[in-house]
């Protein structure tokens, strides 16, 4: 047996180990393809320099086997398993130990773009698969196909590729092959999810659009109408209440009544004249469009009360 064939043995012995804490003798050797009589040697030799291997004999076979936890500083992780790994770490809320291994995982496997995801969100019934395939899915520029339910209940399939985790929303930012636009899908929602056989191209949108998508969004929603400048305020009586709880995508200032004055540049006017009208008498719009929309919902509540 020559130097390199020799070396490639001990090195596809060592690998095989592994994968696999205990191997009989004669199956490791058709494994690795070494002669019996070639493989007890090399294994002994190993044994002398170090290697934890344990022999034993039950007759007619021999046994070889290295203890749990036998590599030395670390575990021996599949390609799948460090890819699952890699899933369940960019669930966990950013920190320093987060970081620390993901970074220590990145050699082994593609990881994502580090807008992709931020942290974990609330799940829904395709949890598991939804993180492991979207972050690849965003890397490798893949079309998903899965089966969504709508906040009607109306459920149906939609391709779509996949562009960015919000974190704040805990939604999937994705460009909508039937709808041929920007949509988020909330991951309660998400039934079922898969990579997508059809010869659809994956569509990447710039990150400057992608961006203001998501600024022009309201407690992560985001309707089909153009971003418009929504405005109402607040008495000083509630000022404080609604200062820490304003939907995500709106801002405020200080009134000269002591109120508060709302206002955000968004795309999301429903959203925003519910949340008015849920103030009730507390809060008046000051926008035209949100005005209507506010007047509107306040008629539909009092029909219905009749």
């Amino acid at each position: 047996m020559g130097a390199r064939s020799r070396y490639e043995s001990i090195a596809k012995i060592v690998f095989a180990f592994t994968r696999q804490r205990t191997w009989a003798q004669a199956k490791l050797a058709r494994r690795v393809d070494v002669q019996p009589r070639q493989l007890r040697k090399i294994l002994l030799e190993l044994q002398d320099a170090g290697m934890p291997l344990e022999r034993e004999r039950d007759r007619p076979h021999v046994y070889w086997s290295v203890p749990k936890g036998w590599l030395p500083g670390g575990v021996s992780l599949s390609g799948e398993e460090v890819a699952m790994a890699l899933g369940l770490m960019i669930r966990l809320p950013p920190s320093g130990d987060r970081e620390r291994l993901l970074n220590a995982l990145a050699p082994f496997a593609k990881r994502p773009p580090a807008d992709a995801v931020e942290h974990h969100g609330q799940q829904g019934p395709a949890a598991d698969e939804l993180w492991r395939l979207v972050p690849q899915a965003i890397a490798d520029e893949q079309v998903l196909r899965m089966r969504y339910r709508s906040a009607r209940g109306e459920a149906k399939a939609r391709s779509v590729s996949p562009q960015r985790i919000d974190a704040e929303a805990r939604h999937l930012i994705a460009w909508c092959h039937e709808a041929k636009a920007l949509r988020r899908f909330h991951f309660k929602r998400v039934e079922r999810i898969e990579v997508d056989g059809c010869d659809d191209g994956y569509v990447r949108v710039e990150r400057r659009v992608l961006d203001g998508f998501m600024e022009q969004s309201v407690d992560g929603f985001h309707d089909a109408s153009a971003a418009r400048e929504l405005a109402f305020h607040v008495t000083a009586e509630i000022a404080g209440w609604v200062a820490g709880d304003l939907p995500y995508g709106l801002h405020h200032e200080p009134a000269d009544d002591g109120g508060l004055r709302v206002h955000g540049y968004v795309a999301g006017l429903a959203q925003v004249a519910r949340y008015v009208v849920g103030l009730g008498a507390e809060a008046e719009a000051e926008t035209p469009e949100l005005r209507d929309a506010v007047a509107e919902l306040a008629r539909g509540a009092l029909e219905n009360a009749e």
